[in-house]
């Protein structure tokens, strides 16, 4: 993924004393990653930001962050009736078939305390599952001597919540993934490395599809501990190699959002799911 452009388009309310002179910087989340703080006023041509205008500029990054879903904007207040009523603002990737994720604004922004939007529509995201329970050794093994008798008794942790180290990520339309493995950024230009952001896109998915989500009680990558207790007899002449079995229940989420789909597993549970001979 290299350079790629994004299309950027602010309009200003139709408001008294709407416009500004002030400068204003942007920060751009992504379904890929995260820009730097960029100055926009700098990239338009004319008086920016007039009252009831809209302006346009384009930001050449040095990698793509996917569709964007959310920004970060603020202004330097530095004149004096700096106050900007900013009615929307929309940002687009530049290429076929990217779609314009729209951001209602409509407030004064009279200070110079950062503000947070999310997309508000454009963005289309969705979230497939389906269930799946499946028994799996859990790497632990037990040996039993012949005419012998164990009594088995450990505390294992095993994992819940939203498995990041399990997710595929892809790209719609193409037959490219993602690995999320070493956590690596996009490159210079983009803040954030790839596990962040793939944890906010997908955060916000959530928290959009469902209000009674909140990202804060997302878990990722958690684990909870679990108590094995089992006795284990053999009667033969031989000795016994057993393994510990686990029961996991699992939702595989296919979350889309823009153009970027994310595979990822949610365990709902995982517990003792007996012992199996292999020897």
């Amino acid at each position: 993924m290299g350079k790629t452009k994004y299309e950027l388009k602010f309009h200003t309310g139709d408001e008294c004393y709407a416009g500004t002179d002030s400068c204003i910087f942007v920060t751009l989340f992504g379904t890929l990653g995260q820009s730097d703080e960029y100055e926009v006023s700098e990239r338009i041509r004319g008086n920016a930001f007039e009252r009831n205008q809209t302006d346009k500029l384009t930001l050449e990054l040095p990698q793509s962050i996917g569709d964007v879903y959310k920004a970060e904007l603020r202004s330097d207040c530095r004149w004096g009736g700096a106050g900007w009523y900013l009615d929307y603002f929309e940002v687009r990737r530049q290429e076929n078939n990217a779609p314009t994720a729209h951001f209602s604004c409509r407030e004064w922004i009279e200070d110079r305390k950062v503000r947070k939007y999310r997309v508000t529509s454009g963005l289309k995201y969705e979230d497939h599952k389906r269930a799946e329970v499946v028994c799996v050794p859990s790497g632990k093994k037990i040996h039993v001597q012949p005419h012998g008798k164990v009594e088995y008794k450990e505390q294992l942790e095993v994992a819940v919540g939203y498995s990041l180290s399990e997710t595929v990520v892809s790209q719609i339309g193409t037959n490219t993934s993602i690995s999320l493995e070493g956590g690596a950024g996009p490159g210079q230009g983009c803040t954030s490395d790839l596990t962040a952001s793939v944890k906010g896109a997908i955060g916000f998915a959530l928290t959009s599809l469902n209000s009674n989500t909140k990202e804060e009680s997302i878990q990722f990558n958690a684990s909870k501990k679990t108590d094995i207790q089992t006795t284990i007899a053999n009667d033969t002449e031989e000795e016994k190699i057993y393994q510990v079995m686990m029961n996991i229940a699992k939702d595989v989420h296919k979350i889309t959002l823009g153009q970027t789909q994310f595979e990822i597993p949610e365990y709902i549970s995982n517990e003792f799911g007996g012992i199996q001979e292999i020897k």
